[in-house]
Formats: structure tokens, sequence, C-alpha cells
């Protein structure tokens, strides 16, 4: 009864130490991303009607892409 309660103790472990790693590792990465914001248009369409556009560009360079 040991060895499976042992084993769930390392099972766990790891797992905490590779989710903690994921996390540290996904903040680090933000630094890399870019936002930037174009200029708004403003259409018609031959209906009648207006679209108003706001365009935000977002450049990921980071680890998770």
């Amino acid at each position: 009864m040991n060895v499976p309660i042992r084993m769930l103790g390392i099972a766990n472990m790891i797992f905490w130490i590779v989710l903690i790693a994921f996390i540290a590792s996904a903040g680090y990465s933000i630094k890399d991303i870019n936002f930037n914001a174009g200029e708004p248009t403003l259409g018609a369409t031959e209906d009648g009607s207006l679209t108003l556009t706001f365009p935000l560009y977002i450049d990921n360079q980071g680890y998770y892409a």
C-alpha cells in the first residue's frame, strides 16, 4: 500500500513542477507580444449601412505563438 501512495506523491510533485514551469515561461513570453492600433476607417455599403472599423494588430513573437 505504501508504494502506490508514494508513486502518487511523486506524480503529483512532477505535475506541479511542470505546471509552475509552464506558467513561468508563459509569463516571461508575454513580454514579446506587441499591440498596435491602426487608424479607424468609416465606410458605406450600397444598401446605406455604415461600417466603422478599428484595426488592432497583435504581433506575437513569444514562445507560444
